[in-house]
């Protein structure tokens, strides 16, 4: 029954992992500065040239559908070993090699991920508690 217990609690940890870093770091990338932040590939003269004509500072975005697909959805699977999110893409992520950009972490990011994933373990640890010493109460009456 431990055990069973201990795998869900550190799969919904790993969850809500997945889930900060698609609500808080996965934004940054698309920031302006993002670049170096990430230390993104150089663009090509031209499209920096194109993008500053047209007023866009943030980074990844052209018109800005692939940003909001990616943000403003998500699918968020987990294992006692790891999180998986997935967004919505269009094509064109994985043939400029984007997808390799946006999943990149900085130490601030991992060390983000790392308290997200600390304060969710806890929580979820005492809950558990609180439910055994529930049961336990309800037994010994």
């Amino acid at each position: 029954m431990v055990g069973k217990t201990l795998t869900k609690i550190v799969k919904a940890t790993m969850a809500d992992v997945g889930k900060a870093w698609h609500s808080n770091i996965l934004p940054k990338h698309f920031a302006p500065g993002a670049d170096h932040e990430y230390n993104y590939r150089p663009r090509k003269k031209r499209y920096v040239r194109q993008k500053e004509k047209k007023g866009i500072r943030e980074e990844l975005v052209w018109r800005g559908k692939m940003r909001d697909m990616m943000i403003h959805r998500r699918r968020v699977t987990s294992t006692k070993k790891r999180a998986r999110v997935t967004t919505p893409a269009p094509p064109h992520l994985h043939f400029h090699r984007k997808d390799e950009e946006v999943s990149r972490m900085t130490k601030s990011d991992d060390r983000f991920i790392e308290k997200a994933g600390n304060t969710s373990l806890e929580y979820h640890l005492d809950v558990v508690t609180e439910n055994m010493q529930e049961e336990t109460e309800v037994l010994t009456t």
